[in-house]
Formats: C-alpha cells, structure tokens, sequence
C-alpha cells in the first residue's frame, strides 16, 4: 500500500527526520499521485493517447531525440497526464532532481547549524564550483556539471547530519547553488499571481505556531490545511518550522 501523506512517511520504520525534512515530499511525488494509468481519470488518459497519436512534426522529431534515454540517459514521457493537464513532454527524475535540490537550499537557508567554519568542507565547496565550471567549459558538459552538483549536495547534507556542517559554511554552499542556477535556472518556483506574499506566509506560520504552543491542535491543523490549499509545504524540523513553496 502507498504512503498518501507525510503522517504515513512517518510510521514507516528507519524514515528518520532528517530524511524526512529533506526527501519526504519528493517521495510522496513519487509513490502518490498519478504515477499508474490506472489511478489517473481515464478523460485524462483518453486525451493523453489520442496526442500521442496526433503528434506534430516537430513534437515527432523531439521526441527522436528524448526517446530512449538519448538526453543524457533520462527517460522521458511523451503525453504525460499530470494532475489536470497533459504535458508534451515529462521527465519525472528530473523534477526529483530539483526537488532534491530546492530541499538542500531551504535546509541551508534555515538549519540552526554550530557556530564556527569546517575548513574540509569549505575546500569540498571549492573542489565542487571548479567542476562545476570546468564541466561547463568543456565544451558545455552538461552530465559533469549536474555529477558535482549532486555530489557536493550528498556530502553536504552527511555532514550536517553528523554535525559538521558549520554556520561558517553556509555562505559558500549557497554560492554554489547561486553558481548553479545562473545557469539552470530551476531553486526558485514560481509564484503564481495573487499567491501569498513571503510576509504572509511567515505571519501565518507564526500563528500556527502560537496555536500549537497554546495546544489549540485544530487551529494549527486548520492553519496547514489552508497553507497547504495554497501551495505551501511546511516541514517541522528541529530547527523549526520551514515553508517552501510547491
């Protein structure tokens, strides 16, 4: 049976906060949702099987090139239903991969972490910006770039489950993801018109906390369940509570 939400991640045994904080929403992406045909609305899938035989001549000859792992051996889907629209073309690892990115940054961006500057991270941060760039200079090497990134995030985020990540080091980590998304352009989601202001969002995740202080239980799951119809994910970590946007 799949997990539908954060409190059946929870119950799974060896899912561990940490784990949780940072790849709990990206496993409900995975294990939830419309990831069978059979659990998605069969107008959808009926739409969905009718583009796909309906394809363009430029949707045909992209997908030559998407088929088969050709891209840097991601599998992609053609026609894809997801939630009410249909997309042309989908890679559901890649937004696993941006997802485990955005989580990486928010952890940074809010983790209480020890006072101080660990100097083998610091020069882990250095070796992972040079290839990095050195990637890209080659003549745009695409699969060695994302490699440094995603290296740098896993041993970032070891270090700060044993401890080692220091407050002195989260100043270049996020150099690195800005160094990142000058190029990729995929930390940042984005924010649909009339969706609410930052100040907002921290006011009502200030209100949710007092409630729960106050143990109004009801009054905090209310003030969540509103986030959430909104788009905003909050996490419960040991640092506090963390929002991000879907």
């Amino acid at each position: 049976m799949r997990p539908t939400g954060r409190a059946a991640l929870e119950r799974i045994t060896g899912v561990g906060e940490g784990k949780l904080a940072r790849y709990g929403e990206a496993v409900l992406k995975v294990v939830g949702g419309f990831e069978d045909d059979d659990s998605r609305p069969a107008s959808l899938v009926g739409r969905a099987q009718e583009l796909r035989r309906g394809m363009s001549p430029p949707e045909q000859l992209l997908w030559a090139q998407l088929n088969g792992r050709k891209l840097e051996g991601f599998k992609f889907r053609r026609q894809h239903p997801l939630g009410p629209y249909t997309l042309d073309f989908y890679c559901h690892s890649a937004a696993i991969a941006i997802e485990r990115l955005r989580n990486f940054k928010l952890r940074v961006e809010t983790d209480r972490f020890a006072e101080g500057y660990n100097e083998g991270l610091a020069v882990r941060t250095a070796q992972a910006s040079k290839a990095f760039t050195d990637s890209l200079n080659d003549d745009l090497n695409t699969a060695e770039a994302l490699a440094a990134a995603f290296e740098f995030v896993r041993d970032a985020n070891s270090a700060m489950d044993s401890g080692e990540f220091r407050a002195g080091n989260a100043p270049a980590a996020l150099e690195f993801l800005g160094l990142f998304d000058s190029i990729f352009r995929v930390l940042e989601p984005s924010v649909k018109a009339g969706a609410l202001s930052d100040s907002d969002i921290e006011a009502r995740v200030a209100a949710r906390t007092a409630a729960k202080k106050a143990r109004n239980f009801a009054l905090s799951d209310q003030i969540r369940d509103e986030l959430l119809e909104q788009g905003i994910i909050l996490e419960d970590t040991k640092s506090g509570v963390r929002w991000k946007r879907k």
